[in-house]
């Protein structure tokens, strides 16, 4: 079975989807090197946001993000990273009920 292609996803769908198009991307990189690994972890949140000039234009945009994590650890401290990357939701998920209140 194929995935289903995002070329089939059109803005106009998207954005009558879900209030907002709120999306939520985690983005964990590796690369090993002798025993080490060196990872990069992102978390951002995109969201449809619209032109104060002209309210009909509309797009995704980056609208809350944490800083990116650059880091290296050994073959046998790798599933720190479950973790690390754990504390980056945390921090998203605070963040998102400090602005609720």
């Amino acid at each position: 079975m194929n995935p289903p292609s995002l070329a089939r996803i059109t803005s106009s769908r998207l954005f009558a989807a879900v209030q907002g198009t709120p999306v939520l991307h985690l983005d964990v990189m590796t690369a090993g090197f002798r025993e080490r690994y060196v990872y990069s972890i992102r978390l951002e949140l995109w969201q449809a946001v619209r032109l104060v000039r002209d309210p009909s234009a509309q797009a995704l945009a980056v609208t809350w993000f944490a800083p990116q994590l650059i880091g290296m650890v050994t073959k046998e401290s790798l599933f720190t990273l479950r973790q690390t990357v754990r504390s980056t939701v945390d921090e998203f998920v605070r963040d998102c009920r400090a602005a609720a209140a």
